[in-house]
């Protein structure tokens, strides 16, 4: 049995979109400072000769400005000609610098760099003027792509006189150089230094989170969201954290405001349009994947045509058998059954097979089994199962059987979106028995092909596969196949918050037995039906 998990991983963007569901990864996501919706970006500047003209004009005027304020104390008895060379010099340090930014947003960073160079040695008339140099040299440098060189005058210009603006962008300069501990702590003091800043306490909330605190960053995020309710991005963050945190209700409420309110999401393009829905639409798996639910799976296998058809399995069991069908009923109970993707589930299962070239099952073949599956890890499909197998046909056998799975897939769901995709799937289960009679049980499946969708829900997927089925003990034999199938899947059942939770798959296969252990290799044709509800 596979578990699945939608993919959709997402960046490290608190704007950015995606999340899965019960077919993918499900990850959290978006770990970036600024976390606006998308689209109250800061933009820069209109540059070019606008800009330098102002600039003049600027220092024109202040020039004007500095020789009446020269005149005006020249015939003042009480004015010296040092404090006026100084307030001078404390204006001309001022326009240098004014200037310097003027290149820098005209794109001519190191034209700025030339301009400040000569005021390296100083004097400086106070801490907040010297602030403004490495303030400016620190930017300059980001510009020309040196972080190393930007964080160390920034890092002078705090010293100096420690803003929270300027804490701030020194937490995000150390965060790309990766050091998280002093990003952390110079966000943490922007956020003390102006804690009605969203931006600030959202670019911690990612810190934090990032670290391993989600307590912390689920606090700050749900503080953002008081003062600006409207951040959908915020919303899927805050539902992935309270994920992290066990807290599945919140995480859920989260989601659902996100599908309320998709008015909030980028809709300006068509690119921002099928991103919106394509997030929705995996909002809407990973609230099916978290919820607490029964699942019953029933498929039938029929191999009707090839020597390795007629194979009469004496020992049954599910991954060797060629002709066979089974049920099994899941269920994920609530609270430990979905703790931050990872997924426990009780199972209970028969399978049976069916008498070669035929659709009769056979009764002394059917086994029963009752387990636990747990899938361990968050972003990757591994499943560990153990079972306890009950003999009800002659066939059948009473033993214990342990069980590791993994499997990868693109495309399995309807893309929303696309009318074609990409298709594939690799499947790999190895099994044992714990008592004799002792079995060691292998599978794997590689699928690769195209999505064509034909209706809302429903999409049919050529491929080229290959098979490998081996079974090392009672009954031994291996045998490898290879060829062309099409897997015809429509999916049903779904509402406003619910992507289709139904799924019916018809999967046949033309195929050639590459290797067969106890047959001659031959031409094979097999038909599988799945069903999910």
């Amino acid at each position: 049995m596979k578990l699945r998990r939608s993919s959709e991983h997402r960046k490290n963007d608190p704007t950015a979109s995606g999340r899965t569901g019960p077919g993918a990864a499900l990850g959290l996501h978006r770990a970036a400072p600024h976390a606006g919706n998308g689209r109250n970006r800061c933009t820069r500047p209109p540059y070019g000769t606008a800009t330098l003209a102002s600039v003049g004009i600027l220092l024109l005027c202040s020039s004007a400005g500095i020789l009446s304020v020269d005149a005006a104390q020249a015939t003042s008895p009480r004015s010296t000609g040092g404090s006026s060379a100084a307030f001078s010099n404390l204006e001309k340090l001022r326009l240098t610098l004014a200037l310097a930014r003027s290149y820098r947003l005209t794109e001519q960073p190191q034209k700025a760099l030339e301009l400040l160079a000569p005021l390296s040695a100083g004097p400086w008339p106070s801490p907040a003027i010297e602030a403004e140099y490495h303030d400016e040299l620190a930017q300059d440098e980001e510009v020309l792509g040196r972080p190393s060189e930007a964080r160390g005058e920034l890092e002078r210009a705090v010293a100096l006189d420690p803003t929270a603006e300027r804490r701030f962008r020194l937490s995000q300069l150390a965060e790309r150089l990766g050091d998280r501990e002093e990003a952390r702590r110079e966000l943490e003091a922007a956020v003390a230094a102006e804690p009605g800043n969203t931006e600030y306490k959202a670019a911690l909330a990612y810190t934090l989170r990032n670290s391993g605190d989600l307590a912390g960053a689920a606090q700050l995020l749900s503080g953002v969201l008081a003062a600006e309710p409207n951040r959908y991005a915020i919303h899927e963050d805050l539902g992935y954290t309270y994920l992290g945190l066990g807290e599945n209700d919140k995480a859920i409420d989260q989601f659902k405001w996100a599908i309320d309110n998709q008015q909030f999401y980028p809709s300006e393009t068509q690119q921002e349009r099928e991103t919106t829905t394509r997030t929705i639409e995996g909002l809407r798996r990973t609230i099916n994947a978290v919820e607490p639910h029964w699942t019953a799976y029933g498929y039938t296998n029929l191999c009707l045509t090839g020597h390795y058809c007629e194979r009469r399995t004496r020992n049954l069991e599910s991954l060797v058998s060629t002709n066979q069908g089974g049920v099994e009923l899941q269920y994920q109970p609530p609270e430990i059954g979905y703790v931050d993707g990872r997924i426990l589930q009780g199972f209970a299962r028969t399978f049976f097979s069916y008498a070669p070239g035929t659709i009769s099952p056979q009764g002394n073949s059917f086994q029963g089994g009752v387990g636990l599956h747990y899938k361990p890890l968050r972003d990757y499909n591994l499943v560990l199962s153990g079972e306890r197998l009950i003999k009800f046909g002659a066939n059948a056998v009473n033993n214990w059987e342990g069980r590791v799975s993994f499997s990868t897939s693109t495309g399995y769901e309807v893309d929303p979106v696309a009318s074609q995709s990409w298709y594939s799937l690799l499947y790999v289960d190895l099994a044992g028995t714990a008592q004799s009679p002792h079995q060691v049980l292998t599978y794997l499946d590689g699928r690769g092909g195209v999505n064509f969708k034909f209706a809302d829900q429903m999409v049919i997927s050529p491929f080229i596969y290959s098979i490998f089925r081996g079974n090392y003990g009672i009954g031994a034999n291996t045998s490898a196949e290879t060829g062309l199938g099409a897997s015809l899947r429509g999916f049903f059942y779904e509402d406003k918050y619910h992507a289709p939770r139904d799924a019916v798959e018809l999967l046949p296969r033309l195929g050639y037995t590459v290797y067969d252990s106890l047959a001659t290799p031959s031409i094979v044709f097999s038909i599988t039906v799945v069903a999910r509800f």
